[in-house]
């Protein structure tokens, strides 16, 4: 019996999300720079967030990207998901332009998740209740002095 909870609980683990609020410098200095702050519009897994083809984010479960210290001007922002959990892939591309002591947020729209994820999400909840009642249906079946 203990078995199945510790399976149970794996199981959820598996599909629950670690993700975090993640700042970043992208320059040491700060004179004559702004903040960009990336908010999907969802927790995303396997993400990546460049800069002018400059690597800020590398596979990191993601709440939300602060970028500060961007120098002042014009600028390529990708934002990137590599999972299959979402049904499509995100690939979104801003040109940012920043300015002197300024934060820029932008909302990043992230695709619903696909079917396979809720097929192997909910396969993960319901078949450690279907072995638990499996287990116990047998114990009290063979009236297992050990069940109690």
């Amino acid at each position: 019996m203990k078995n199945i909870l510790k399976i149970s609980i794996c199981s959820l683990l598996l599909f629950s999300s670690c993700a975090k609020h993640i700042y970043v410098d992208y320059q040491y200095e700060s004179e004559n720079t702004g903040r960009i702050v990336l908010q999907p519009t969802k927790a995303t897994e396997k993400t990546f967030v460049s800069i002018d083809n400059n690597i800020i984010v590398n596979k990191k479960n993601v709440k939300s990207v602060t970028i500060n210290n961007v120098p002042v001007g014009m600028h390529d922002v990708y934002y990137s998901i590599d999972s299959w959990i979402y049904k499509e892939a995100l690939d979104a591309n801003y040109k940012i332009d920043v300015k002197k002591n300024n934060e820029i947020a932008k909302i990043v729209t992230v695709p619903p998740y696909s079917t396979g994820y809720w097929v192997a999400a909910s396969l993960s909840a319901i078949i450690p209740i279907i072995i638990t009642i499996i287990s116990v249906e047998d114990a009290t079946y063979y009236d297992d002095p050990y069940y109690y």
